[in-house]
């Protein structure tokens, strides 16, 4: 009996790694944040804060898994149509502001809410 193993990536490990490198790039141009706020303007600072926080590291997870697989084409065709209405419906809700309303029916501690309104 032969058992042929698909290798999968990223492991668990390298997901793990995956979102180190994030989670360190949004701290590192985090920082730079009013910075380029204050030079481009609120609204191509936060395309520019987005670009460099997110862009760079799946550029750098995307070249990672090319040397470790070999080929470059992502497969993002659905198997299962059924799933389709979901992500329909689920896109829809987050388009229209369906989340924000419902996640400020979760009750916070008074001092959450304070912190929150001053920050912004």
């Amino acid at each position: 009996m032969t058992s042929s193993k698909l290798k999968n990536y990223p492991s668990i490990a390298q997901s793990f790694g995956i979102t180190g490198i994030a989670s360190l790039a949004i701290l590192s141009v985090g920082v730079a944040a009013p910075i380029l706020m204050n030079l481009a303007g609120v609204e191509a600072g936060q395309l520019l804060f987005e670009i460099l926080a997110m862009g760079i590291p799946l550029l750098i997870i995307f070249r990672i898994r090319n040397k470790k697989i070999g080929y470059l084409p992502i497969n993002l065709s659905l198997k299962n149509k059924r799933i389709l209405p979901y992500l329909v419906i689920a896109s829809i809700a987050l388009l229209i502001g369906i989340i924000n309303p419902l996640s400020s029916l979760i009750p916070n501690a008074r001092v959450f809410e304070t912190r929150i309104s001053y920050a912004c």
